[in-house]
């Protein structure tokens, strides 16, 4: 029985940058014998098990045959006689298939992903990347990364991808599987590049259900680079960029959450108000689809960071001072008038409520 560290802690410390986790498989070794010594087993699908002590993960050495189609489409064997060097050789990317040997201070790379760690390619190891799908998304997200430190998809792994999309393999990927890429995708430095990635390679009707067209998806990028890096405001603000009734669909395809939900839904109901900004009743709408009306100031600010950019911040400052002033001067006005009137019936709450909110926007 032997360890190796895995993975993204090889790649991170070969460009010299901190990593959160330390993956190791072990060699060797067997479920029994690792339940034996204390592991902890956590893995469904593989034999994942956490460390007596440190809580690390340490992963069975495997192999993978293609069987089927998506995420369940192969066969892994455990098999103790398996090697480091086939596991390695298994993996998504050539920068992830490195390996490191605590005690002999070495190295294990079969897949060149030390080369090109210094040549800055993120290149597929071989014909095991077709074993599952997400790792197209997974590139372009690793794209969205390290494009920062200089990083590109090499040539032959973007037409790969492209072959990939073409045989219909991303259509069995699982809705929460393509989320979660999404959601991380947009916590990276560059995530404006994980959605040109999929645009280039054919890959963006699969996943998000609908199409864009170039300048739309250009325009889009520019928004992207304006925002906080965050799941919660970059999907909402997508919807600027195609059909309403295909993006409607695709919100209500996924399980995302709430903050997202909510967010998408302020900014598709009141689009009306930068039409027709002058009148009075599209104020008090606006007021009370965004949030004010609860008073809830994330809410507000988050409606405000997604749609500055197109609206070219027109009236945008001055709309975002009055409407705070309103809602303090709302807030405190409807809690004297409900202390001076406490048997009030809830409609005439709303009207003097609605009407409050005139006065206050007027």
């Amino acid at each position: 029985m032997k360890s190796f560290i895995v993975g993204g802690y090889c790649r991170d410390k070969l460009l010299g940058i901190p990593s959160k986790d330390i993956d190791y498989v072990v060699v060797g070794s067997s479920i029994e014998e690792m339940l034996a010594q204390g592991f902890q087993q956590v893995g469904c699908d593989f034999p994942v098990f956490l460390h007596p002590e440190t809580k690390h993960e340490y992963a069975l050495a495997r192999t993978e045959r293609k069987s089927g189609n998506g995420y369940q489409g192969f066969v892994c064997d455990f098999n103790p006689s398996i090697s480091i060097h086939e596991d390695l050789l298994r993996r998504d990317i050539s920068i992830n298939s490195i390996a490191y040997d605590e005690e002999t201070n070495t190295y294990i790379d079969p897949c060149n992903g030390i080369e090109d760690i210094k040549n800055r390619v993120i290149r597929h190891t071989g014909k095991h990347f077709a074993e599952d799908p997400v790792r197209v998304l997974r590139v372009a997200r690793f794209l969205a990364r390290y494009h920062k430190l200089g990083f590109i998809i090499h040539a032959d792994t973007l037409e790969y991808m492209k072959s990939l999309v073409t045989s219909g393999e991303l259509k069995y990927l699982t809705k929460e599987r393509i989320v979660l890429e999404i959601q991380k995708a947009c916590t990276e430095d560059n995530p404006e590049l994980f959605f040109e990635t999929l645009y280039n390679i054919g890959a963006f009707q699969d996943v998000f259900g609908f199409s864009m067209k170039k300048y739309k998806l250009e325009q889009f990028m520019f928004h992207i680079q304006t925002l906080n890096k965050s799941f919660e405001y970059i999907i909402p603000a997508m919807q600027f960029y195609v059909d309403n009734d295909a993006f409607s669909k695709f919100m209500n395809k996924y399980v995302f959450p709430i903050e997202v939900k909510g967010n998408y839904i302020r900014v598709c109901t009141t689009h009306a108000f930068f039409v027709d900004f002058e009148n009075i009743n599209s104020a008090v709408n606006f007021y009370n689809l965004v949030g004010a009306r609860r008073y809830n100031e994330k809410a507000v600010n988050d409606f405000f960071h997604i749609v500055s950019f197109v609206t070219h911040k027109r009236h945008l400052d001055d709309v975002k001072y009055k409407l705070f002033t309103a809602m303090k001067n709302i807030k405190d006005a409807m809690k004297k008038f409900t202390m001076e009137n406490p048997k009030l019936e809830g409609y005439l709450i709303k009207e003097h409520f609605d009407k409050t909110i005139k006065e206050s926007l007027s």
